[in-house]
């Protein structure tokens, strides 16, 4: 679980999917912490890449830091809670 989630905050969560899918037989483990990588950082997911180059050509550079100080926050806070959830109900 921890493995491909923190793998998830470098190489985004399906990459870290396919990895460690090689490796265990524990599903569970390896869908939550896939799917909890997918907080935190922009690179946990593809999917916050894509929203962040759109966010990127819409905004003022001021906005842009207001709003990725603010992503990242909330992320990681996200990211935390699903961490903590998994080892409360596993």
């Amino acid at each position: 679980f921890i493995f491909s989630a923190l793998s998830s905050q470098v190489i985004s969560n399906v990459p870290a999917a396919l990895l460690f899918g090689r490796f265990t037989d524990n599903w569970q483990a390896l869908l939550w912490g896939t799917n909890s990588g997918g907080f935190g950082s922009l690179l946990g997911s593809l999917a916050n890449l894509i929203a962040y180059r759109i966010y990127l050509q819409r905004r003022s550079p001021a906005e842009v830091m207001r709003f990725t100080i603010k992503f990242l926050i909330f992320g990681y806070i996200a990211f935390a809670v699903a961490i903590g959830w998994f080892y409360l109900i596993f």
